[in-house]
């Protein structure tokens, strides 16, 4: 994806912000990339590697769950932003895909404060839906090559899918992915609060 950004004649910045026990420092961020292989993606791909923790407070006028979140400020300097999920299955929403990949926007252990400031599925997915309105991703490319099922977000099977699945529409991505492991897309927390919306049939 770095390779595309710099044939398009931008520059590619890699961010990430890990979670949620994790303090969102350079440290930090260092260990998580080095272990996840995004030095030497960034490295190939003539990537920069984000290291600014600054935080900073995102409006979000149309937001249901809330009007307003903190956010890593990478964020709002980019010029667009393409959003890079694993396909995965998680405890609490059922799966995390292209719509919950954004929580990642949040600064560290700020996501343990909002797991606690909405407490039910359906607030929590309120909230993701508010930050995927606010970002809005020019481009979504889902890594489905192997995926994880079981007690997700991160203790869970490997399961080979062999995929790899890209859309403009995150919404859409998901209702994709959702169907192709077999879950009822309708049913899936995030997707269901992006149906209230008015973003998806589903």
């Amino acid at each position: 994806v770095a390779k595309w950004v710099r044939q398009a004649g931008a520059t590619p910045i890699i961010a990430d912000s890990p979670g949620p026990g994790n303090i969102f420092d350079a440290r930090v961020l260092r260990q998580v990339y080095q272990v996840t292989g995004m030095i030497t993606a960034a490295e190939e791909g003539g990537a920069v590697l984000n290291y600014d923790v600054r935080t900073t407070t995102v409006r979000c006028p149309q937001g249901r769950a809330s009007d307003a979140y903190h956010a890593a400020r990478v964020m709002l300097q980019a010029d667009a932003i393409i959003s890079l999920p694993k396909l995965k299955t998680h405890d609490l929403v059922q799966f995390t895909g292209a719509i919950e990949n954004l929580f990642g926007t949040v600064p560290g252990a700020v996501k343990a404060r909002y797991h606690a400031q909405f407490p039910s599925v359906d607030r929590f997915s309120a909230m993701l839906i508010d930050i995927l309105t606010c970002y809005q991703p020019i481009l979504t490319v889902m890594d489905a090559v192997v995926g994880m099922e079981g007690d997700g977000p991160s203790a869970g099977d490997p399961r080979h899918i062999g995929l790899l699945l890209v859309s403009k529409d995150a919404v859409a991505l998901d209702v994709v992915a959702t169907a192709i492991v077999g879950l009822d897309s309708a049913t899936v927390p995030p997707i269901a609060a992006a149906v209230r919306r008015g973003l998806t049939t589903g």
